[in-house]
């Protein structure tokens, strides 16, 4: 019988689920089998899985897929002791037993997780709910509005950067001479990145004192010695000592910084 003629007869349907969450060179792979099983490469953990039920809806409310799994999962320990970067993306594969043919079932991307006592609950979104996002739009504000080393910013990332290797580690704050080379601050609101264990992480500076700097979460595993490039920050100003003027980059600011503090339209006296 083929995959969908099995899906949809009443008594010889037997279907297993492969679950795979990927975050750029990290993964975690789970099945809803009794058994563990072996696909592509990639080894599928049998665990304790569910998920709720998958609605083809207009609604982008609706069209998300909640998944509980035991909270002593790698995937779950990942959430509690450091949000990994960037998005977790999920890929549901489907077959059924004394079947070969897998098909892909489901796709979306994590966004969010709510531990319990034992359990962990995950939210995805459908990759569906992504046309109905908005498009970037220019505000009308004083701050740039382009993002650091972005396409609208174009400042050359590399030549405000610097490599070392830390000298310390305890949690969000790190240290190294190299943070001193460059005047207090500098290094707030950009970033550093780090391999620990094969996985390449990075991570927003908040900030910066000369040998010291403390970052929005820390990396797991990081224990000091390890290698490091670091890129300054900007706050978004047009001269200010930490914005556009630091990168010689003013003609790309992206704000209005003339903008009146005062609206001459909302009935006041000016």
């Amino acid at each position: 019988m083929s995959f969908f003629s099995r899906e949809e007869s009443i008594n010889s349907g037997e279907p297993i689920e492969l679950y795979q969450f990927t975050n750029g060179t990290q993964g975690w792979y789970y099945t809803s089998s009794a058994d563990d099983i072996a696909y592509l490469g990639n080894d599928y953990v049998a665990v304790p899985i569910e998920r709720s039920e998958i609605v083809v809806t207009r609604e982008v409310g609706k069209a998300q897929l909640t998944i509980k799994i035991p909270k002593s999962l790698p995937l779950a320990l990942t959430y509690i002791q450091a949000p990994p970067d960037g998005q977790t993306l999920l890929q549901i594969l489907r077959y059924h037993v004394s079947d070969t043919q897998y098909l892909t079932y489901w796709t979306g991307r994590l966004t969010a997780v709510e531990l319990s006592d034992s359990d962990g609950t995950i939210t995805c979104d459908s990759d569906f709910t992504l046309s109905n996002g908005l498009g970037a739009r220019a505000t009308f504000a004083i701050p740039c509005r382009h993002a650091l080393y972005d396409a609208g910013c174009t400042v050359n990332a590399s030549a405000f950067s610097a490599t070392g290797t830390l000298s310390s580690a305890a949690g969000a704050t790190l240290q190294s001479p190299t943070f001193s080379s460059e005047t207090n601050g500098a290094w707030a609101g950009g970033s550093i990145t780090i391999t620990v264990g094969g996985v390449s992480y990075s991570r927003m500076i908040l900030t910066h004192v000369t040998t010291t700097i403390t970052l929005m979460y820390p990396i797991p595993g990081l224990l000091g010695g390890e290698g490091f490039t670091v890129y300054q920050g900007c706050d978004h100003s047009l001269d200010g000592a930490n914005g556009c003027a630091k990168f010689r980059n003013t003609e790309n600011h992206g704000g209005w910084p003339w903008k009146p503090l005062v609206n001459p339209w909302d009935g006041t006296s000016l």
